[in-house]
């Protein structure tokens, strides 16, 4: 289990850690094979998990030396990995997270697309692991639900062919996020927490915006612009719906 918490080896057996039973629940909901449970042995009430898991009652003190969390919860399970498809029936619109390399971020992104109903993340870049346990935390078990591409930059132009619409966020030459007319199928481009959208990513893009926001503040955590301009992509399709 601990070596599960390394990347290299979460590809070699296929398998993740998941902490806690809610967040355990979810994957399962999603279709995901729990293989092994190991509970807190002196939890008052049973947790029930498929019996076809292998389960076992173990003292704190185990739970806690293998735990990341500061404080062991009431189980750890180990999670068969598995490909999440796309689901047709969401919204014509993916984000595109061009290097967004913090776990946390990261996390919070695949649980606002699965919160607004979007497709999932196209990924530029470097990016964390979808299922590394501060992101499985983080999302709130979304990475189970919602798919996350790699996607090279030399990529892009292929679903710009297809009718998707490049949207990147951009401080120059931008129209203001809320006097715009969204395209319908959209790729919501989200940059570096720290260095935004590269040069040559803003040059292929169909449209640009920008958040209307006081001269006094230059920019916005990543998951709260997004949230934003998801929210208003919705808007849009709602209004075009009605």
């Amino acid at each position: 289990m601990k070596r599960l918490q390394q990347r290299k080896y979460r590809q070699k057996f296929e398998e993740c850690v998941v902490e806690g039973s809610r967040l355990i629940d979810e994957a399962c909901k999603a279709g995901f094979i729990l293989k092994e449970i190991f509970r807190r042995e002196d939890l008052k009430d049973r947790l029930c998990f498929p019996e076809t898991a292998a389960q076992y009652d173990v003292p704190t003190e185990l739970l806690a030396s293998i735990s990341q969390l500061q404080s062991p919860p009431d189980c750890i399970g180990i999670v068969a990995l598995q490909k999440v498809s796309a689901d047709p029936e969401r919204l014509s619109a993916w984000l595109l997270s061009e290097d967004v390399q913090d776990p946390g971020n990261f996390g919070a992104l695949l649980r606002l697309v699965d919160a607004m109903n979007w497709q999932g993340i196209l990924a530029v870049g470097d990016f964390p692991d979808p299922f590394q346990g501060k992101v499985i935390r983080s999302s709130m078990a979304s990475c189970f639900r919602v798919p996350v591409q790699s996607l090279p930059l030399a990529d892009i132009p292929q679903w710009q062919n297809q009718g998707w619409s490049l949207l990147a966020t951009s401080l120059e030459v931008a129209l203001s996020s809320m006097q715009c007319q969204l395209p319908d199928k959209v790729l919501l481009a989200m940059g570096h927490e720290g260095q935004g959208l590269s040069t040559d990513l803003l040059q292929q893009a169909d449209l640009s915006i920008q958040i209307p926001m006081h001269p006094a503040v230059d920019s916005l955590n990543i998951a709260t612009a997004a949230a934003m301009l998801m929210h208003e992509f919705n808007r849009q399709v709602a209004t075009h719906d009605s």
